[in-house]
Parts: structure tokens; sequence; C-alpha cells
């Protein structure tokens, strides 16, 4: 290895629609890094233009929606990059994350969307909520028909390792070993899988991973992508490959679970686990019998429920000498020069809830998900081994947005604050970018301009550290910039990755998306035309007739409500997020008012009053009730009495029920049957 040489490691988090905030960002940091090359090549012995180390992309890992990003990214770049395009260099990934996937069919793009039905013509049992058969018809379209494949690139390393983390349904049994008479040990079950492949052919750089390759994985030849019509068509392993990705983005229930084939039990006996236990180099046995070459195929969902963030493998795949940890502090005999960089749109945490003492059946059912979620996603080692904080080897590129940004790309007051919203594929947990190409566009965008800064004023190191400083030897002037270091002292940074030639035009992001609710309105008729499909096949499904009949009945009731439930709940988002136009004064509001207008739009309650609102938006029930009053053209305010006290009431002028389905025997009978008319007032503390 090179003494100007820096090693990268890339985690890409789960992110559902957002993904295409992912794929702007690796967009431009691969962009970024061809640019250089380029300009290298205007280096003379007399005359250094561009600094003149090396850095090298070795490994990625990724989960969910950064899994489907880093299998697409890489292999793509084997066909080079677009200077034409207006809005990306690697115009294929565009495309499968901006163009390509959505809730309602453009024919003008593509025959396929998420709401289609194609994945229920056959008489098999519906397999999600959605219909998946569009990312498979993504993927085949991003990887065949290539152009001529491009000179292996010096920023990626000969042996690309690429890890897809799984949850595997099925399990892995490993026993924990104790002495005793009535047993060997203590039996467990293992769901947190992965899967580990090595790309050939796309780098040129020599970036060995002790750890990684002496784990088992598949080996893929970037020559055998080149012109196929079919995945499968010359090598089975990138249908497999294809298939890995498909299955770490399999969203449980929304999207179709894989069954994913592991024809041996060598894949598990070699493997390598991110552990420093003192036995690194001697794999974990599964507690199958070898004799009987078990089968270890299995059915997996999205790999983000169990790990959203596989930094801990990047982070062992980088490793000099596995289990040792790589230089904290620069010396002569041990530079710093490898570093983690995690794509996460979505990195902030829950807020730390209040402690409320409700110990009731139903709080407790409501916690237990979160909670097997959180726990399963917690990473203590992690955090241990990230104590330090002089370690310049593990970096988050996130979204944020500035006003300034929207409109042009003009430098930003020093005092500006960063907008509540930075993501605008965020709403409905990350659903809501299917909802319209604006909202994935806008982020890919975002990704691109985050990238920029992030490579030029947070990707550094002191000018003092090895790498760099040989680097940028007779010409770090021009690229040199202030910034605090660990201490919070004032300190002299150099970019690891300088923004030179085309890459130093700054992009641009258009202004922040909003769309009218003709498009909820539409959005919400085809996710009922399809859930009454998935209805009738779920009740045909049934074997028992006894069950077939209450899923009749249980469903039919509900069956009037669906449709409204769709529709609010994408309009409560909309509003809040200040993603809607042609709606009253919606594009007008304050965050106040988006807020408690929003909490109008719950599929909970039709009817609120001002003080429960207040309760929720944490603002004074004086304020709440001003906001309420002031938006007359799209708030009716009904009165309603309880212990001889009156309440003020309110709703969506669009949701208010005739006077007749007001009168409290018709509300009750309507909500008993039907579960529809509701109002909070059970929820005031009086």
């Amino acid at each position: 290895m090179s003494d100007k040489q820096f090693q990268i490691g890339l985690t890409m988090a789960g992110a559902i629609s957002a993904g295409a905030y992912t794929a702007g960002a690796i967009d431009f940091l691969l962009f970024a890094l061809e640019c250089w090359e380029e300009e290298k090549r205007k280096n003379t012995d007399s005359k250094k233009v561009v600094p003149d180390h090396q850095v090298v992309i070795s490994v990625i890992s990724g989960a969910s929606a950064g899994a489907l990003t880093g299998a697409l990214a890489f292999p793509l770049l084997a066909s080079g990059f677009s200077r034409q395009h207006p809005h990306c260099t690697l115009p294929r990934m565009y495309d499968a994350w901006v163009r390509y996937p959505r809730f309602i069919e453009d024919s003008s793009i593509l025959n396929q969307a998420l709401l289609n039905q194609n994945d229920l013509e056959s008489d098999q049992p519906a397999r999600s909520a959605l219909d998946s058969t569009l990312l498979d018809h993504i993927v085949q379209k991003s990887f065949c028909h290539l152009d001529a494949e491009q000179a292996p690139k010096p920023y990626i390393a000969e042996k690309l390792h690429l890890f897809f983390s799984h949850t595997n349904l099925r399990g892995i049994p490993y026993l924990v070993r104790f002495s005793g008479e009535l047993g060997t040990g203590y039996p467990m079950t293992l769901h947190a899988d992965r899967a580990h492949f090595m790309l050939e052919g796309l780098g040129a750089t020599s970036a060995p991973s002790a750890w990684a390759e002496s784990s088992r994985h598949v080996t893929l030849s970037i020559k055998n992508l080149h012109q196929l019509n079919h995945l499968s068509e010359k090598d089975p392993n990138w249908q497999h490959y294809a298939n890995a990705a498909l299955l770490s983005g399999a969203f449980p229930i929304g999207l179709a679970a894989i069954n994913y084939d592991i024809p041996i039990l060598a894949d598990y006996q070699h493997r390598r686990w991110p552990i420093d236990s003192g036995t690194t180099l001697y794999p974990l046995q599964p507690e199958l019998d070898e004799e009987e070459q078990f089968s270890m195929s299995y059915t997996g969902v999205d790999g983000g429920m169990l790990d959203n963030e596989p930094f801990e493998l990047t982070r062992w795949a980088l490793m000099k000498k596995p289990p040792k940890p790589n230089a904290r502090k620069d010396t002569k005999t041990n530079p710093v020069d490898r570093a983690v960089i995690m794509v996460d749109p979505f990195p902030e945490s829950a807020a730390f809830p209040d402690f409320d003492g409700d110990n009731s059946v139903l709080s407790i059912l409501k916690q237990l998900l979160p909670t097997l979620k959180n726990q399963a996603r917690c990473k203590p080692d992690e955090a241990i081994a990230a104590l330090d904080e002089s370690v310049y080897s593990r970096y988050l590129l996130a979204p944020i947005r500035y006003r300034s940004d929207a409109t042009s790309s003009q430098q930003r007051g020093k005092d500006e604050k960063p907008e509540v919203h930075a993501i605008a594929c965020g709403l409905t947990g990350g659903f809501g970018g299917f909802l319209d190409e604006s909202f994935r566009h806008h982020d890919y965008q975002l990704g691109r301009l985050n990238c920029y800064r992030f490579l030029k004023q947070h990707f550094a190191l002191p000018e003092a550290y090895q790498v760099v400083a040989k680097g940028y030897q007779d010409c770090a002037k021009s690229f040199r910039f202030t910034d605090t270091d660990a201490k919070n002292k004032p300190a002299e940074f150099l970019p690891i990755i300088p923004l030179v030639g085309d890459a130093a035009i700054m992009p641009s992001v258009p202004e922040w998306p909003r769309i009218p609710v003709s498009v909820v309105e539409q959005l919400a008729d085809q996710a009922f035309t399809r859930y009454k499909t998935l209805k009738s096949r779920l009740i045909d499904s049934s074997d028992a007739r006894i069950t077939r009949w209450y899923l009749k009945l249980g469903l039919r009731t509900q069956d009037s409500t669906i449709r409204d439930m769709i529709f609010y709940a994408m309009l409560q988002d909309l509003l809040k997020r200040d993603q809607l136009k042609d709606w009253g004064e919606a594009d007008q509001l304050t965050e106040d008012e988006r807020q408690v207008i929003a909490a109008l739009a719950t599929t909970k309650y039709h009817v609120r009053t001002a003080e429960v609102i207040a309760q929720e938006v944490k603002l004074p029930v004086g304020e709440v009730r001003q906001i309420l009053n002031k938006h007359s053209g799209v708030i009716a305010g009904p009165d309603i009495s309880r212990n001889g006290q009156n309440y003020g009431s309110y709703c969506l002028r669009e949701r208010r029920l005739p006077m007749t389905k007001r009168l409290p025997l018709v509300r009750n009978i309507n909500r008993f049957f039907v579960g529809g008319f509701s109002h909070d007032l059970a929820k005031l503390k009086t």
C-alpha cells in the first residue's frame, strides 16, 4: 500500500424512498473522484496543479435502500459518467431512484407502479401490500444493455467488497457452550444475516482487506455484466446479487419477502464476525450437521429491521490487522489513512419519551415492537469504540437544507438556521416519496449538494497528517481551510477529496416541492382499489370457513373508512411538512399553523378540541384556538359541551358531517358499525 493512499469504506443506511438522497450523494462522490483523477493528469514534474495522494473505496455496506443504492451505483460506474444530463452524472441510478419508483403508473415513463396489480393477476396468495414486481423491473432495466465498459477506476479497489444486511426469517442456530450433566450449552438463533460479494474488474488499485477476504463470499466479474439482455444470461451470480439487494430492501408486508438461495453450509462456517473476542480468526460454527449438507436457503425481509446502519462491517473490513483498531493518532510508522463514511437520510433519533406510568396491556403492546427493533439495532460495542472524539475515522453525511439553497446557490448567511424538514421523501415513514417524482428529484439533488459541502468543509484531515501533507505538497495553499479541531481550537485542514474540475461547481437544489391535493385523491382511490383486491385474496386464501366469515365481516365494516384513512394520513403529513399546495392557504402557513391544522387531518378523530390539539403540538390553548378561528375557510367550529362546560370543537370543513349524523344516537351507531365519526373529548384532562 502506498504511503499516500487513503481508504474509504461506505455505509448506506435504510431509508425507503429517501434512498434517493443517498443515491444523489453517491452520484456526486464518485463524480468528484473522477474529476480529481482527470485533473491529476495535468500535474507535471515541475508543477503540481492538484494533490496527488490516492483515495480508494474498498468496502461498501448497506441496509434496505442503502443496499439497493450500493448494489446499483458501482456496477453502473463501469459504464462511465454523463456530462450532459442536467440532474446527475449516473443517469441510470437517477432513473432507478427518481423516475421509475412510484405509487401511480406513468405510462410515458414505465408501465409499472407500486399500486398496480401485476402481482395479483395469478391465483397465487398475495405476497405484499404493494406491487413488488416494479422493483424487479427496475433492477433489470438498470443493469441490462449497459454501454461498453470503461477502464478500471483508480479510486476503486481491485477487490471491492459489498455487504447487504438481511433479516433471515428462518434463522441460524448457534450454541453458547456450558459444561453440565443435562446439556451442552445455551441454544440461540441468529436472524441478523448478511450477503457478501466481491466485485472484480471495476477498480485498479490494490487495497486488500484481511478480514473481508477471509470470509466466504461470492465473486463477481464486471466484464460479465455488459451487453446483457437479462441478468442471469451469462453469469447467474449477477441475478443472485440482485436478489440479495432486493431482499435487503424488502420492507416487511409492504414489499414482497424473497427466498434467498444459500446452497451450502460453508457460507456460515467460514463467516467472520465484527467482534473482538480474542478468537476472531476462528469462526463461530452453526449447530448443524455438516455431513447432512444442510440447505441454508431462507426467506428474508428488510435488513434494516435488525441492522439499519451496518457500519461495523465496514469498520472491520478496513482494519489493517483485525481485531486491532486502525491508527487513532497520526504517527510516522502508523498514519491515519482510512475512514468510514456513513450516508444516512434519517440520522435523528426519536425523542426520549416522558415517563407516563401507563402499564396497561394496550400501552405495553404498543411499546413492544419499537422496543424489540431498537434493541436489535443497538450497538454498545461500536459506541465504546467511538469514544475517542479526536479520531478522524468516522464521518456522517446527513441531510441538511437551508432556505437560500432552495432558490440559488449563493453563500448563505452565517446565522441562518437549517430548515425543519430537509428530506422531501420523509413523510409517512419514508414511503411518501413514492407519491410524486418531484419529492425524489429534490432529495437526489439535495444529496448531491450535501455531498459537495461534506467534501469541501468536513471530510478533511489536519494539514500535518501524513497522507494529505504528502499529497498536497507544493499545492496546499488554495485548498487549505480553517476549522476547529477535536479540542475546539482553530486548526488548518486539507480536504481528503479535493473538489476540482467540474466537481468544483456547487450543485443547486430546486425549491421545496409541493403537490396539489388532487394527487393525494388519486393515490387514495388507487390504493383503495388495490386494498379491495388484496382483501378478497386474503379471504379466499383462508382454509377455515369460520375464519373466512370473520374476515369478511371485519373487513367489510372497515371498507367505508379505509379510503379516507389513506387520504387523511397522507394529507396530514403533507400539511405538517409544508408539501401541499392549492388547498386553502396551505403554502402560506407558518410552522405553528401547519401543525395545528394538520392535527385536524388525523385518521383517529374527525372532530377535535383546541385543548387536546394544544397538548399534542405543545402550544398554548389560546394560540391554538386563535389559529383555528383564523382559518375558517377550511375549518368548521361547532360547540360540544361536557359536564356543563362548553369546549370549542373543530373539524376540517370537508369532514363535517350533516346535521342528521351529528345527533348523538346516530353518531354512536355509525361509530359502532363502521368505525366512523369520532371525537377527542375523552382525552380532555378535566
